[in-house]
């Protein structure tokens, strides 16, 4: 097997009790606080590697149904973190109800769960919740938690309104970011693997792929919030949060690499999934994805070639700056307080009532809707806020994301 020293170093066995260390030291900061928000839930559907779950207290509210979807080797807290940063909270004060498609770690005999079961649960669980809510639902996806949402609309387009995509990759070529480049590089220490891969492994590999976002701009994002609570406590539960990686199914891991980022299949119309070869064009639904200038994983160039590949005109990308607190760019849509404060109105607006399977997610009632959006075309399917700081830390930020 072709695997780095490190790895020959520590057997996988060390790995996977190093996830459970790792998940004790979550549970002690959690005490410390600040606490989870953690909605209580209830369970609506399972099936092999997966949870629908939607909170006790939405049972009966009415709104657009949204399903959020997770990266599989992070647990779904990251859209309910803390009061304040719970993009679950959020969606619901403004109109919508969501509901959680959570992973749990794989049991044994789920090593070979691949991109296709992944996909397909993302598909089913759309299909249970549209059937239940009587009409066509949202899919809102973070990371690869988005990318399994593109596979699945892809798939089985019929229960879906439209997608928003969070820092998700989409595009694989060649130079699209050092990450890719880097994380390709060194596959070989992953794709060798069989069973379960360690989350603690994979977060190693990551790390090591990107050591200016994972170790230095984590320790730079933490010297910021000094005078700032706010984001202090968003920092710390954030820290607390990459503690609790799950492992993946081994299969997930080597086809997601192998199939997605080595051979850029998604993007070139050559990933067949179900006896289904998907192609970009063949895309059918809105489509809005949320990228980051400074997000290593998933810059905007991960994410606008497949936009532009989409045959609608209702594909569209936005840029989103950095946030303070959010430690890496990669989850700033999704916890930073500005995005809760200006983002997320506009794009609730929209899912609400402003879209339609033909129309644009980036037409006039968004904008309306949240003129602080400020968008301007860059090309005719990629548009960005226009950054015009009016306190301290937008400027701050504004010299980061150009410096990075």
């Amino acid at each position: 097997m072709n695997r780095a020293p490190w790895v020959e170093a520590a057997p996988i066995a060390a790995w996977a009790w190093l996830d459970l260390v790792r998940r004790a030291q979550a549970a002690a900061l959690a005490r410390l606080g600040p606490a989870p928000t953690a909605h209580p839930r209830v369970e609506l559907a399972s099936g092999r590697g997966w949870r629908l779950l939607r909170a006790k207290e939405t049972a009966e509210r009415g709104g657009p149904a949204v399903l959020l979807v997770p990266a599989p080797i992070k647990c779904a807290a990251i859209f309910d973190l803390v009061p304040g940063a719970s993009l679950f909270a959020r969606l619901a004060a403004l109109g919508l109800r969501p509901f959680l498609l959570e992973w749990p770690e794989p049991a044994a005999g789920d090593d070979e769960l691949g991109l296709e079961h992944h996909a397909l649960a993302v598909a089913r669980a759309a299909e249970i919740l549209a059937q239940a809510r009587a009409g066509p639902i949202w899919l809102l996806g973070h990371s690869l938690g988005g990318t399994l949402c593109v596979l699945a609309a892809l798939l089985r387009p019929e229960p879906l309104r439209g997608l928003v995509l969070l820092h998700a990759p989409l595009s694989f070529a060649p130079g699209s970011s050092p990450f890719r480049d880097a994380l390709v590089a060194s596959a070989p220490v992953l794709t060798s693997l069989r069973g379960r891969v360690p989350g603690s492994l994979l977060g190693f590999v990551s790390a090591s792929a990107a050591p200016g976002t994972f170790l230095f701009g984590r320790t730079a994002d933490l010297l910021a919030c000094a005078g700032d609570p706010g984001a202090l406590a968003l920092h710390l539960a954030v820290e607390r949060w990459t503690l609790e990686e799950r492992a993946l199914p081994a299969a997930l891991v080597r086809e997601v690499l192998e199939r997605l980022w080595r051979e850029d299949a998604l993007c070139r119309g050559r990933l067949e999934l179900a006896g289904r070869r998907l192609r970009p064009e063949a895309f059918a639904r809105p489509l809005l994805a949320v990228a980051s200038p400074a997000d290593a994983i998933a810059p905007p160039a991960a994410v606008a070639p497949f936009v532009s590949a989409v045959s609608r005109a209702s594909a569209r990308l936005l840029r989103w700056p950095f946030e303070r607190g959010t430690v890496f760019a990669h989850l700033s849509a999704v916890l930073g307080r500005r995005a809760h404060a200006r983002l997320w109105p506009a794009i609730a607006h929209w899912m609400r009532g402003g879209a339609s399977a033909g129309g644009s997610p980036v037409g006039p009632t968004v904008e309306g809707a949240e003129e602080a959006l400020g968008r301007t075309p860059q090309h005719p399917q990629e548009q960005e806020p226009q950054d015009r700081p009016t306190d301290p830390e937008e400027g701050q930020e504004k010299r980061r994301n150009a410096h990075e």
